[in-house]
């Protein structure tokens, strides 16, 4: 099966990294990319939401404390936003607040990042909803037509 947020990511990961060069290189400069990757493949990969929300949490945390993490929170909210997670997914807004400075272009390109990102989050999950109703119409076709098959075999012997 095609994991359409899987892309997603990659790209976003692209983007957040091109933001960040935006910032004077470092010798710490790759820390934050490789702090987002562990993160958001943590809370893609676990089952337990207290856990996912535990990461976030301490994602954010981070991102008050060490700020160039903060344009890698597009990748964040991606990672955990749905619909029933909403008010959850705002504690990743807290950093992006806290360095508030809409003349600086780093802010207002992460704050855009994140529109899209929670926008390609929104379009991955009616895909993959709509992509499973799909496969289970596809099943119950598949059924009705072996089931016709039968009964015409059946007939023709009769």
């Amino acid at each position: 099966m095609r994991n359409y947020g899987l892309e997603d990511k990659a790209v976003l990961l692209i983007c957040c990294t091109v933001i960040s060069l935006m910032r004077p290189l470092a010798v710490w400069h790759v820390v934050p990319v490789l702090a987002v990757v562990i993160a958001a493949g943590l809370v893609t990969f676990l089952e337990d939401i207290r856990h996912k929300f535990a990461i976030i949490v301490l994602f954010a945390a981070v991102s008050l404390i060490y700020p160039p993490i903060y344009t890698f929170i597009p990748i964040m909210l991606y990672s955990f936003y749905d619909n029933k997670r909403l008010i959850q997914s705002a504690i990743l807004l807290i950093p992006i607040a806290a360095a508030f400075d809409a003349a600086q272009p780093i802010w207002l390109a992460t704050v855009v990042l994140s529109v899209v990102s929670l926008m390609l989050k929104n379009r991955t999950s009616i895909h993959e909803k709509l992509r499973e109703h799909y496969l289970s119409l596809l099943d119950t076709t598949r059924e009705m037509s072996r089931e016709i098959k039968e009964q015409h075999n059946e007939a023709v012997r009769s």
